[in-house]
């Protein structure tokens, strides 16, 4: 039934809270706006920045979605080694991004759990 109005994916119960912390779209939103919050700060106007952000998150998740390469594949692609993106990327990884992106997962897995004790 659901399935007619949207994809449905099967979780076990153990694994429920770690994927509601992890499908919220607000994760969308606020890479979006940290995108352009810092392309606005190295320079772009307020406009050209949302253009751009918006651009490169969600026209990366559509050809993603439609399945025809692996995300490894899409960044290969994207990321010319010695490149912009390849560099900028590796600063990322540098600073401690997958790092942060986990503790921000766990900290929403402990208030979950949290909420459900009451």
């Amino acid at each position: 039934m659901f399935a007619r109005v949207g994809a449905v994916a099967e979780i076990p119960e153990s694994r429920f809270d770690a994927f509601t912390v992890t499908y919220s779209t607000s994760h969308g939103y606020h890479a979006l706006a940290t995108l352009a919050g810092a392309a606005e700060k190295i320079g772009l106007d307020r406009k050209s920045a949302w253009i751009a952000a918006a651009h490169g998150l969600a026209d990366g998740i559509l050809l993603w979605r439609e399945g025809k390469l692996s995300v490894n594949e899409l960044v290969h692609e994207a990321a010319t080694p010695g490149g912009v993106a390849a560099t900028v990327m590796a600063a990322m990884d540098k600073a401690g991004y997958l790092r942060m992106v986990e503790q921000a997962l766990r900290a929403g897995v402990a208030r979950a759990k949290a909420n459900a004790r009451g």
